[in-house]
């Protein structure tokens, strides 16, 4: 598979976070091809019922904790991703490119 021209590698990740980062618990993967291209960038978990109802109970054990924050707790975390995006915004454009086949301009 090819390497992506990151600056940040660790921002392209070929698992899935649910409660932390893993494979889909059948075990199953899915391709994924640039369109543009064909090309095989990574191998990702093919994520099913049982991952899907993981993710459900993952988010009813994380909304309480997310919601004792307050509103400026959350904020704060928010605004540290907005600027984490947009401190990455070149790399994030590079992965939407080849993922989606959109124009790096776009993306």
């Amino acid at each position: 598979m090819p390497k992506l021209p990151l600056a940040d590698e660790t921002l392209f990740k070929n698992l899935a976070f649910v409660g932390d980062w893993c494979e889909a618990a059948s075990g199953q993967t899915s391709e994924l091809k640039n369109p543009a291209t064909r090309e095989v960038l990574a191998v990702l978990p093919k994520m099913g019922r049982e991952d899907t109802a993981r993710a459900i109970t993952e988010a009813d054990k994380a909304l309480p904790v997310w919601k004792a924050l307050g509103v400026d707790g959350r904020a704060e975390i928010l605004h540290r991703w907005a600027a984490s995006m947009r401190e990455h915004k070149e790399d994030l454009a590079t992965i939407m490119t080849v993922e989606m086949g959109k124009p790096h301009a776009e993306s």
